[in-house]
């Protein structure tokens, strides 16, 4: 009998960070990486925009009660996310801003339920460096999804056999 209801017992997985998505006490704090690596466009989009697409299909498929904010680099915190564009940042050159990011979501997160920091990424050497100090102290209670925007195609490029060669006119 036991083996026939463990036969057709579905999978169960407590641990699974995406079940967050669909809880109506969820409070989902998101960052999409501002950083110019993520101006490089595949198919038409930016993974900047790849990042607020993910983010817009979230809110739109979420519970109605869930409540969402976006970090917001010129204020230094969270801010309420609607969805509309001028909630959105703009790329900028400069360090990620993910460690200020950390920071303030372990400030705001208090006195929220189900606090979940989503983040969108290439996760490029800066920003994965600031990941694994975030995870090392983890808030207790607290979950993080990090979500990886890297090309599908590799876009760095190298130069081989090139050498420098005189012209006699000083170019």
């Amino acid at each position: 009998v036991c083996a026939l209801a463990l036969l057709f017992a579905q999978p169960y997985i407590a641990g699974n960070p995406l079940s967050l998505l669909r809880n109506p006490g969820l409070t989902l704090f998101s960052w999409v990486d501002p950083t110019p690596s993520m101006g490089y466009t595949e198919h038409g989009q930016t993974l900047h925009d790849r990042g607020m697409i993910l983010l817009d299909s979230i809110r739109r498929s979420a519970p109605a009660t869930v409540r969402h904010f976006l970090f917001s680099e010129s204020e230094g915190r969270f801010l309420p996310y609607d969805g509309r564009h001028e909630t959105r940042q703009p790329l900028r050159y400069g360090p990620c801003g993910l460690a200020a990011a950390e920071k303030a979501w372990k400030e705001q997160m208090t006195g929220y339920s189900l606090p979940c920091l989503l983040l969108a990424s290439d996760f490029g050497r800066e920003t994965s460096a600031v990941l694994d100090s975030l995870f090392a102290t983890m808030p207790t209670g607290a979950a993080v999804i990090a979500v990886s925007l890297a090309p599908r195609k590799p876009w760095n490029a190298s130069i081989r056999g090139a050498e420098l060669v005189d012209d006699g006119q000083g170019k």
